[in-house]
Formats: C-alpha cells, structure tokens, sequence
C-alpha cells in the first residue's frame, strides 16, 4: 500500500515540479545510481551471507563492517562530485548531484543495517525497514505538496527521509544485538576489503 501511494505521489510531484525538471533529478538520480557499487563494495552482500552462516560472528565483525561501511559511503558524494564535473555538470546541478549522492550512501547503510536483520532471520523488522523511509516520505512531501515543492525540497525530503531511518534501523540494530561502535582495525579491514570484494 505505501509503494503504491508513492507511486501516485510521486506522479503529483512530477506534475508541481515540471517535467524539465523532474527530468534533471531523473538524470542526475540515475547517474549517482550507475556507480553505487562504490557506496558499498559488496559490503551487505558479504554482511548477510556470512552472518547468516555463522551468527556468532556477529560483535567482532560488526564494528569493523560498519567503520567501512561509512567510510564508502562518506567518500561516494565527493567521488560523485568530481564525476559529474568530468561528464559536464556545472552549480546547481553539481550541489543536487552531491545531494542526491549523499541519499543513497545513507541508504546502503540502512540496506547494511537491514543485510543484519536478514542474516538473523528478523523479516519482520527487514520488511518494516523496506518502506519506513518511503513512508516517512510520503508525509513530507505531501506537506509540501499542500504548500510549495521544487527539485531542491523534494531531494531534501528524501534526504531527512533517509537520516530519520537509518537512526531508527540503528536503535533497532542495537537493541537486538547491544550497542556496537564502530571500530577502526587496520589490519581486520583489510582482510574485510578482500572477503567482499568478490560480492561488488
């Protein structure tokens, strides 16, 4: 039900907006897209796969899987940056482009979050963590619906819709399996980079 009244929200959105520039967001949403891969690495992949195999794994892997996990996905914006400028994207599309970017790096951290639940079998949790953000969405766009909305607001929305579930998936991550932190251990990251690799 959610996906299908995003579907016709975001149709309304489309119609506000002007097909220009929902175009301009298509665009630059679909070539952040293309290199998405770098966001992550095959980092979930190998999360579910071996978590699911060996459970107990779970509070020595973890901190070091979620340090590199930020850190690709606090890189990936920036690395965008530059690429939109190699292939000609100049101001606003470049600063959109960064903000488009930056929602799907904290979306692969909930996807990693979520490559947590599966592991563990907690579909229940994996289902609600699917449409929470859409369903976050949906009551501020339609606000700005009722009041104004362009391709910059309607990025932002996306973008706090996003933040909102990752601290959600993060409370949820650390009552089912305590609290973990993130670590950096050189050498445990290195041999991590090597075991996803093959899932990127």
């Amino acid at each position: 039900m959610i996906k299908t009244a995003w579907i016709l929200v975001n149709n309304m959105v489309q119609n506000q907006i002007g097909n220009t520039r929902f175009g301009l967001y298509l665009a630059l949403y679909s070539f952040g897209f293309l290199f998405l891969a770098l966001a992550d690495m095959g980092i979930n992949q190998y999360t579910t796969k071996t978590l699911a195999a060996e459970p107990d794994l779970l509070k020595r892997l973890f901190p070091s899987l979620f340090s590199l996990k930020m850190a690709f996905s606090s890189l990936y914006p920036f690395f965008m940056i530059g690429t939109g400028w190699l292939v000609g994207y100049r101001g606003e599309e470049l600063y959109l482009l960064f903000l488009l970017c930056m929602v799907h790096s904290i979306l692969q951290i909930n996807f990693f979050f979520r490559a947590n639940f599966q592991a563990f079998q907690r579909f229940k949790f994996d289902a609600l963590a699917s449409v929470l953000d859409r369903l976050l969405m949906l009551g501020i766009v339609i606000a700005l619906l009722l009041t104004e909305i362009n391709v910059e607001t309607y990025i932002i929305a996306y973008l706090i819709s996003a933040a909102l579930t990752m601290m959600v998936l993060y409370f949820f991550v650390g009552r089912m399996f305590g609290f973990i932190r993130p670590t950096w251990d050189a050498a445990s990251i290195r041999d991590l980079l090597k075991l996803s690799f093959p899932f990127a």
